[in-house]
């Protein structure tokens, strides 16, 4: 069975040779990720995605949602940090 990078690679009529010059990658990693089922994942995966002029699927709306969550998430964290405060205040 074949998986998706050699998939698109035989797509494109590409050689694993030339995919690797084109991506910059190591022929050694092309062999990999073709011999293997992993997913290729960050820098790797990016610079595939340019070659084979795919777009993430991912939004900016994905990213801005992502966002919101680290805002909320670190006003709670503030709020635990302050709330020690309230401790000053009582005597022991």
């Amino acid at each position: 069975m074949k998986n998706k990078v050699q998939l698109y690679r035989l797509e494109k009529n590409m050689t694993q040779s030339e995919l690797a010059e084109k991506s910059g990658l190591s022929l050694r990693t092309i062999q990999r990720l073709e011999a293997t089922n992993k997913e290729p994942k960050g820098h790797t995966l990016n610079v595939l995605l340019d070659v084979y002029k795919i777009e993430p699927l991912f939004s900016c709306d994905n990213n801005l949602s992502a966002q919101q969550h680290s805002d909320s998430d670190i006003l709670a964290i503030k709020l635990i940090n302050l709330s020690v405060f309230a401790f000053l205040g009582i005597p022991f």
